[in-house]
C-alpha cells in the first residue's frame, strides 16, 4: 500500500503566522526560522488579515513577541505599534481575568 502524501495549500499569510511560531533548538535553527520569516516579508503582506487571524487564533502574544524581536526596519513601524496596542489590550485582559480569579479563589477557600 502506497502512503499517499496530503499538500496544504497555505495562504501566504497563514505560512506566514506558522513560521512567527515556529520554535527551533539553537541558534542556527532560530536563524533559520527568521531568515524564513524576512523572505515572507519581503514578498509582502495583507497586516490586517494577520491581526486578525493572530487573534483569531489566540496567538497574538506569540506573534507579536517574535515580530517585536527582529531587527528594526523588518517590521513596518506601524504594524509594529498596532500590534503592540493589540497585545497590550491582551495583557490587560488577562490581568483582569486574574484578579477575577484570586477573588473566586478567596470566596472558595
Amino acid at each position: 500500500m502506497q502512503d499517499k502524501i496530503y499538500r496544504i495549500d497555505l495562504i501566504p499569510e497563514r505560512e506566514f503566522l506558522l513560521w512567527t511560531l515556529r520554535v527551533e533548538e539553537g541558534d542556527q535553527g532560530e536563524s533559520k526560522v527568521n531568515d524564513r520569516i524576512r523572505e515572507h516579508l519581503d514578498r509582502g503582506m495583507d497586516w490586517a488579515r494577520l491581526r486578525q487571524m493572530a487573534v483569531y487564533h489566540g496567538v497574538l502574544p506569540l506573534f507579536y513577541k517574535r515580530l517585536a524581536g527582529l531587527d528594526e526596519g523588518v517590521v513596518p513601524a506601524g504594524e509594529k505599534e498596532r500590534l503592540k496596542s493589540l497585545f497590550l489590550i491582551n495583557a490587560q485582559h488577562n490581568l483582569r481575568f486574574s484578579q477575577k480569579l484570586v477573588r473566586v479563589w478567596h470566596l472558595l477557600s
